[in-house]
């Protein structure tokens, strides 16, 4: 499951975040956030922010 919220440390923003609580990318991101899923379900490691 995918979500979106406020990342404090940066100030608040929009961030999508994994069910793990991982943020993966600002919300204003579509392309990256994308990407970044893509890894996570090939199992890529190293997806982080």
């Amino acid at each position: 499951m995918i979500s979106v919220r406020a990342r404090e440390e940066d100030g608040g923003r929009a961030w999508f975040y994994t069910s793990w609580c991982r943020p993966i990318a600002e919300a204003d991101q579509i392309s990256d956030a994308v990407l970044a899923l893509k890894s996570l379900l090939n199992g890529e490691p190293g997806v982080e922010s």
